[in-house]
C-alpha cells in the first residue's frame, strides 16, 4: 500500500466544528464516534491521486439551514516509531488545504501518539482502489 510522509502541523481550528456536525453520519459510515477534531499533516511531497483509495463517503446534507459538503474517507494507519494507529484520511469536497491532509480517528491522535508540531509521521494508505467506494 502507498505511504505518505509528512509533518504534524497546527490546523485552522475548524476541524472540531466540522467533525461535530458530521459525527452522526461518520459513526453510521465508519462505525465509531469520532474525536471532535482532526490531525493536520503537511505533506513532504505532492499528494498523488488519493481518490483512488476512497472507501467511504458522506454525501452533502443540510442541518439547521446550513448546507454541508460531501466528504470522503480513506482507511489508513499512522506510523510513529514502533507505534501504529488506525485512522482515516479525509477528502472534503471543498478544502482550504493545498499541501495538507486531515486525519480522523476516534481518539485525539496528538495525545494518544504523543505527537508534537513538526514531528514527522508516515501515513500508510489502506484503501481498496478505484470502484470500491462505500456509500
Amino acid at each position: 500500500m502507498p505511504e505518505l510522509r509528512g509533518k504534524v502541523t497546527a490546523g485552522l481550528g475548524e476541524g472540531s466544528y466540522y467533525v461535530r456536525e458530521y459525527s452522526d453520519r461518520i459513526k453510521e459510515k465508519l462505525g465509531f464516534k469520532p474525536f471532535f477534531g482532526t490531525l493536520n499533516v503537511s505533506m513532504d511531497s505532492s499528494i498523488h491521486d488519493m481518490r483512488n483509495y476512497i472507501k467511504y463517503r458522506v454525501d452533502r446534507f443540510e442541518k439547521d439551514g446550513t448546507e454541508f459538503n460531501a466528504v470522503e474517507f480513506i482507511p489508513a494507519k499512522i506510523l510513529v516509531g514502533n507505534r501504529a494507529e488506525s485512522c482515516y484520511v479525509l477528502l472534503p469536497e471543498r478544502s482550504k488545504h493545498r499541501h495538507e491532509i486531515e486525519i480522523l480517528s476516534e481518539f485525539n491522535l496528538r495525545e494518544k501518539l504523543g505527537l508534537d508540531g513538526g514531528e514527522e509521521i508516515i501515513i500508510e494508505i489502506m484503501g481498496w482502489g478505484v470502484g470500491n467506494k462505500g456509500r
